[in-house]
């Protein structure tokens, strides 16, 4: 290969530029970039939602006593003023996750490091979980509890 960029047999092996963007259009081509870049990250947000929550329950559809629609947000925060109220709590967070028929809840805690995390766990199944269960007529509600404690997270199963 010769040192201009043509083989020996004449031919341009030379890489080829895609030509440039008339002046003109130069505005539009970067409208349309920055649109597909806005678009691109709110589909990347809305990706992020957190779509396993239970928004609500419905109870006694199938009973002629009525209805009853239960808040998800409602009960999580019900939940969370429970344990706030367990000895050793500092604040908690809770939502339920999953279907209706069979709900599970998610309860972050922050406690202070003194705290028998035993103690704790047991507080807030007897004062939190075990009154949201006998609430909703579920037999259990598996509890995940993410408990911060002097700022290291562990995680247990209720």
């Amino acid at each position: 290969m010769c040192s201009s960029g043509f083989a020996a047999g004449g031919l341009d092996l030379r890489p080829r530029l895609a030509p440039p963007v008339p002046p003109q259009l130069l505005p539009y081509a970067v409208a349309a970039v920055g649109l597909a870049a806005v678009l691109l990250g709110v589909w990347w947000l809305l990706a992020q939602r957190d779509t396993g929550r239970l928004r609500r329950l419905v109870r006694g559809a199938d009973s002629a006593a009525g209805l009853t629609v239960l808040s998800g947000n409602a009960l999580g925060d019900a939940v969370a003023e429970a344990v706030e109220r367990v000895p050793g709590a500092v604040r908690a967070r809770a939502r339920l996750h999953g279907p209706e028929n069979a709900p599970w809840l998610r309860l972050e805690a922050v406690v202070s490091p003194d705290t028998d995390l035993r103690e704790f766990l047991d507080g807030c199944r007897e004062t939190a979980v075990e009154p949201l269960r006998m609430s909703l007529g579920v037999p259990a509600v598996p509890t995940l509890a993410v408990v911060a404690v002097g700022g290291e997270s562990t995680r247990k199963v209720l």
